[in-house]
């Protein structure tokens, strides 16, 4: 699968290649801007997106001191530890947070990494089968890349 990749409006001073930042609500003068549908309203809240092409054209915004710049964002694969038994590259699964309140445990932001939630349905992209993944509560877990994907509708 290809990552989508959507057209949106960002902050000047987010606005280079390679720059990270996770989704979140819009502010309250948001809504009602002429800007909105083209700005924040595409993207997903809770979803972290890297920018992958900056537009050379600057527009006016009340949020963002320096005002915004059209930018191409895509979702960012993410880190995660699922169960050994389902790692295997290619696979495309629902994920699933496990049942865990070890919140001090090195491996739990592994675990629930941040852009995803359970019943996303993600495809692993890659395995890591070399790092030993200690777990406290039993689970016999493998590092992965995961991309999360969007349910094509099954056409007849």
């Amino acid at each position: 699968m290809t990552v989508q990749q959507i057209t949106t409006l960002c902050g000047s001073n987010l606005a280079r290649i390679g720059e990270r930042f996770l989704a979140s609500d819009p502010a309250r003068e948001c809504p009602p801007c002429p800007l909105f549908s083209q700005c924040v309203s595409k993207l997903e809240v809770g979803r972290v997106y890297e920018v992958v092409q900056v537009r050379p054209k600057s527009l006016q915004c009340p949020i963002h001191e320096g005002g915004v710049v059209p930018v191409v964002v895509a979702e960012v694969p993410k880190q995660a530890s699922v169960e050994k038994r389902i790692a295997m590259e290619g696979l495309t699964i629902p994920f699933q947070t496990p049942v865990c309140y070890e919140y001090d445990c090195p491996n739990y932001p592994s675990c629930f990494p941040i852009g995803l939630v359970s019943g996303d349905r993600v495809k692993i992209l890659e395995v890591d089968r070399k790092t030993k993944i200690p777990c406290r509560i039993g689970k016999v877990l493998s590092h992965v890349t995961l991309e999360r994907t969007l349910r094509v509708p099954f056409s007849s």
